[in-house]
């Protein structure tokens, strides 16, 4: 099972958490073919770090994180945590095992790039990567308020702030 299955089923199966929404965008422009950036919230909310940041490292067990950003406290505000994933697959077996790894043909980007002074050049195939992101955010209101942009800052969020969603 590739990466990207593995965390989508371990996401799917955890009953600790709440997938609260899933954004995946595949430009080719980005250095990665395809990124993946999962919000997910405890079902009862976690407002300790110690707390958020041993359930952030255990969600996907089967796969080691690339990268992560640990929950902490800091200059007044809750930083808060996501672990990262990277994945690289060569030119064919991309193609062979799924449609979506596809390369975007060049012919296909807009027009506009030369007049924006951007130039792509054709060169070897290149090889396919996915980078995905798993975020943890201390209870479901705080992930569906991030996700609608009612919270000022995503990955921060400020002692005045958080109090606003601390249960009384």
């Amino acid at each position: 099972m590739n990466t990207l299955r593995e965390i989508e089923t371990s996401l799917a199966r955890d009953t600790r958490i709440i997938l609260v929404g899933c954004h995946q965008d595949r430009d080719p422009l980005s250095g990665w073919s395809h990124v993946a950036d999962y919000w997910v919230a405890p079902r009862s909310g976690l407002y300790t770090t110690s707390l958020l940041q041993d359930l952030l490292m255990s969600l996907v067990p089967a796969v080691q994180p690339t990268h992560q950003d640990p929950f902490r406290y800091q200059h007044g505000a809750l930083s808060l945590g996501r672990i990262y994933f990277d994945e690289v697959f060569p030119q064919q077996e991309a193609e062979g095992q799924c449609a979506h790894y596809r390369s975007i043909p060049v012919s296909s980007l807009p027009v506009q790039m030369d007049s924006l002074g951007l130039r792509i050049q054709r060169g070897e195939e290149t090889d396919h990567s996915h980078r995905i992101f798993v975020n943890l955010i201390p209870d479901e209101r705080m992930a569906r308020d991030i996700l609608r942009g009612k919270l000022p800052c995503e990955f921060m969020i400020d002692q005045r702030d958080l109090a606003r969603y601390l249960p009384n």
